[in-house]
């Protein structure tokens, strides 16, 4: 299950890092795509922490970062509808989404359990 989950969320992001198409259209995919990615990594995470593998502090370091994640989120959401009347926010919306990338790679960093460090 763990494996499948680190799977599609790789595939996730790879399709959101080579998008083919308008700017408008890209930025929603992004959105979209980040919490498809946000919600596999989360679904693996839960699974480890059920099992008794998480340390407190590994909670506390995801529940962090899924905060920060959250939160670039929701800059993300305001500057895209943001953007829909005001095309001039194009650069501040392309930052939001950088930085909703970043915070999902972060995320994915701390939550999807390597294959080498699943038991068996």
């Amino acid at each position: 299950m763990k494996k499948i989950a680190y799977l599609f969320a790789t595939v996730a992001i790879a399709g959101w890092l080579c998008g083919c198409a308008t700017f408008n259209t890209n930025a929603y995919k992004s959105i979209g795509t980040a919490a498809v990615a946000v919600d596999a990594s989360m679904q693996a995470w839960g699974a480890y922490v059920r099992d008794g593998k998480a340390t407190p502090a590994q909670e506390a370091t995801v529940r962090a970062a899924y905060e920060r994640y959250q939160q670039s989120m929701r800059v993300a959401q305001v500057l895209m509808h943001s953007y829909q009347t005001f095309p001039a926010d194009k650069p501040l919306l392309t930052q939001a989404l950088a930085g909703l990338k970043d915070a999902v790679l972060a995320l994915q960093a701390l939550t999807l359990v390597h294959p080498t460090q699943e038991t068996k």
